[in-house]
């Protein structure tokens, strides 16, 4: 299981760096909506949406994320992008936390609709944006988030006792999460070192707040999955990648992080 964990995440990695950096932006926009389009089909599933409906739906928050990869970079969009990403922003810090601690099913209703158009439409958006500005700025904004996984896998590991969220997911302690966190700062903090561009727009405190708040939002964005998954009575959001379950299962957590972001760099520009 963990060989072929270890070997999927390789390749994932591999094609995902040869996409972001060889590919024009424009065909990258293309693969970015069947991304999505794979990941709400998962999402249609697990609340339990009426299948055709579920296919719409999909179909239509692909399209829409498409058609801005499509969409001439050159216009500015700064305000109606920011409106985007402080939309789904606002989910992830006002109200999927409250989700979380009350354990609410979500349903196949409306409300599943309406967060699921909330939670796809400005990630995938955001990672059009980001590699529209550079590359190298998408890679900037999704490291912290592998950086963080691989800290909390492995400080869990060797020093968990506390159950962070046992009801959610019982494998997750807040030694991993403190261990993400600490992580993720000494990156921020070597960004700003290493980065001119970086320093000049923002302080070493403010960037260390940065990491802290975008590393509680991965931890949200993955709680929140598993939660999903919980009362759907599912281990993984699907089999399409060995060792690793679905498609949803491997960007739950830049879900939140990547609008995040988008938003930083919408702000600081």
């Amino acid at each position: 299981m963990l060989k072929s964990r270890v070997l999927t995440a390789i390749v994932l990695a591999v094609a995902l760096l040869a996409a972001i950096f060889a590919l024009p932006v424009k065909i990258l926009g293309l693969l970015v909506g069947a991304i999505v389009w794979l990941a709400v089909g998962e999402w249609a599933r697990l609340v339990k949406m009426e299948r055709l409906g579920g296919m719409m739906f999909q179909t239509i928050i692909a399209l829409i994320v498409i058609w801005y990869g499509l969409a001439d970079p050159s216009v500015n969009r700064g305000m109606l992008l920011m409106l985007i990403f402080l939309c789904a922003l606002s989910f992830w810090i006002l109200t999927a936390p409250g989700l979380l601690k009350l354990f609410m099913p979500l349903g196949s209703g409306y409300v599943a609709y309406l967060i699921g158009a909330t939670v796809f439409i400005p990630a995938g958006i955001a990672m059009i944006f980001l590699v529209q500005v550079s590359p190298w700025m998408l890679l900037a904004a999704l490291a912290p988030v592998w950086i963080a996984d691989i800290a909390a896998f492995f400080v869990g590991r060797a020093f968990g006792r506390r159950k962070l969220a046992p009801t959610i997911s019982p494998g997750k302690s807040w030694e991993g999460a403190i261990g993400a966190v600490a992580a993720v700062v000494i990156y921020a903090i070597l960004l700003w070192a290493l980065v001119p561009a970086i320093a000049s727009r923002a302080s070493i405190s403010l960037m260390i707040l940065i990491a802290i708040v975008y590393t509680a939002m991965s931890v949200v964005g993955d709680l929140f999955e598993s939660m999903v998954k919980r009362h759907a009575g599912v281990k993984d959001s699907g089999t399409l990648l060995p060792g690793h379950g679905g498609i949803l299962d491997r960007i739950d957590s830049v879900l939140p992080t990547l609008p995040l972001a988008a938003a930083l760099v919408v702000w600081l520009h």
